[in-house]
Protein backbone atom coordinates (compact mmCIF):
# COMPACT_ATOMS: atom_id res chain seq x y z
CA UNK A 1 0.00 0.00 0.00
CA UNK A 2 1.43 3.08 -0.98
CA UNK A 3 1.98 5.87 1.41
CA UNK A 4 3.34 6.44 5.29
CA UNK A 5 1.18 4.94 7.87
CA UNK A 6 1.19 4.21 11.40
CA UNK A 7 3.70 1.25 12.47
CA UNK A 8 0.82 -0.12 14.70
CA UNK A 9 -1.78 -0.34 12.35
CA UNK A 10 0.80 -1.83 9.73
CA UNK A 11 3.47 -3.51 11.20
CA UNK A 12 4.88 -4.76 8.18
CA UNK A 13 5.05 -1.27 6.82
CA UNK A 14 9.03 -0.27 5.84
CA UNK A 15 10.73 1.29 8.67
CA UNK A 16 12.77 4.44 8.06
CA UNK A 17 15.91 4.19 11.11
CA UNK A 18 15.75 7.84 12.63
CA UNK A 19 13.16 9.03 11.10
CA UNK A 20 9.44 9.84 12.77
CA UNK A 21 6.59 11.37 10.54
CA UNK A 22 4.22 13.30 13.07
CA UNK A 23 0.78 14.65 11.70
CA UNK A 24 -1.23 17.39 13.41
CA UNK A 25 -4.52 17.94 12.31
CA UNK A 26 -5.65 21.26 12.46
CA UNK A 27 -4.27 25.39 12.70
CA UNK A 28 -1.74 25.10 15.58
CA UNK A 29 -2.44 28.01 18.10
CA UNK A 30 -2.41 29.46 21.82
CA UNK A 31 -5.02 26.53 22.89
CA UNK A 32 -2.74 23.72 21.47
CA UNK A 33 0.65 24.80 21.33
CA UNK A 34 1.51 22.75 24.11
CA UNK A 35 -0.53 19.73 23.07
CA UNK A 36 1.61 19.92 20.00
CA UNK A 37 5.01 20.21 21.72
CA UNK A 38 4.53 17.76 24.50
CA UNK A 39 3.72 15.36 21.55
CA UNK A 40 7.06 16.15 19.69
CA UNK A 41 9.14 15.88 23.04
CA UNK A 42 7.46 13.02 23.50
CA UNK A 43 8.36 11.30 20.35
CA UNK A 44 12.20 12.87 20.24
CA UNK A 45 12.30 10.97 23.76
CA UNK A 46 11.72 7.67 22.12
CA UNK A 47 14.14 4.54 21.71
CA UNK A 48 15.56 4.46 19.87
CA UNK A 49 16.31 8.43 19.67
CA UNK A 50 15.07 9.44 16.17
CA UNK A 51 17.39 11.90 13.93
CA UNK A 52 14.79 13.45 12.55
CA UNK A 53 10.81 14.51 13.95
CA UNK A 54 9.08 15.82 10.09
CA UNK A 55 5.81 17.39 11.16
CA UNK A 56 3.53 16.47 8.00
CA UNK A 57 2.13 19.71 7.90
CA UNK A 58 -0.77 19.72 5.12
CA UNK A 59 -3.62 19.75 8.03
CA UNK A 60 -1.87 22.73 9.33
CA UNK A 61 -4.09 25.89 8.15
CA UNK A 62 -3.04 28.45 10.35
CA UNK A 63 -0.25 29.24 13.11
CA UNK A 64 -0.50 31.95 15.42
CA UNK A 65 2.35 34.02 17.51
CA UNK A 66 2.52 31.86 20.07
CA UNK A 67 2.78 29.05 18.31
CA UNK A 68 4.93 30.33 16.74
CA UNK A 69 7.29 30.88 19.72
CA UNK A 70 7.12 27.60 20.86
CA UNK A 71 7.80 26.28 17.60
CA UNK A 72 11.11 28.35 17.48
CA UNK A 73 11.80 27.15 21.79
CA UNK A 74 10.80 23.28 20.47
CA UNK A 75 13.89 23.66 17.90
CA UNK A 76 16.23 24.99 19.69
CA UNK A 77 15.26 22.32 22.57
CA UNK A 78 16.23 19.61 20.08
CA UNK A 79 18.74 20.48 18.44
CA UNK A 80 20.82 20.73 22.07
CA UNK A 81 19.53 16.70 22.15
CA UNK A 82 20.40 15.96 18.52
CA UNK A 83 17.26 16.36 16.65
CA UNK A 84 16.02 17.98 13.54
CA UNK A 85 12.55 19.55 13.55
CA UNK A 86 11.68 19.38 10.01
CA UNK A 87 7.99 20.08 7.93
CA UNK A 88 5.98 18.80 4.89
CA UNK A 89 3.42 19.95 2.92
CA UNK A 90 3.43 23.37 4.52
CA UNK A 91 0.18 26.00 3.08
CA UNK A 92 1.87 28.65 0.87
CA UNK A 93 0.51 31.93 2.85
CA UNK A 94 -2.12 34.12 1.20
CA UNK A 95 -1.98 37.14 -0.54
CA UNK A 96 -5.62 37.77 -0.17
CA UNK A 97 -6.91 37.34 -3.66
CA UNK A 98 -8.52 34.71 -5.12
CA UNK A 99 -7.41 31.88 -6.54
CA UNK A 100 -10.31 30.91 -8.61
CA UNK A 101 -11.08 31.71 -12.23
CA UNK A 102 -14.01 34.11 -12.79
Amino acid sequence: MAGYHDREVHPDATFFPGLVIYRFDGPLFFADANTFRDAVLDLADAEPRPAWILVAAEPITDIDTTAADMLADLDRKLNVNGVSLVFAEMKTPSDGRSSGTS
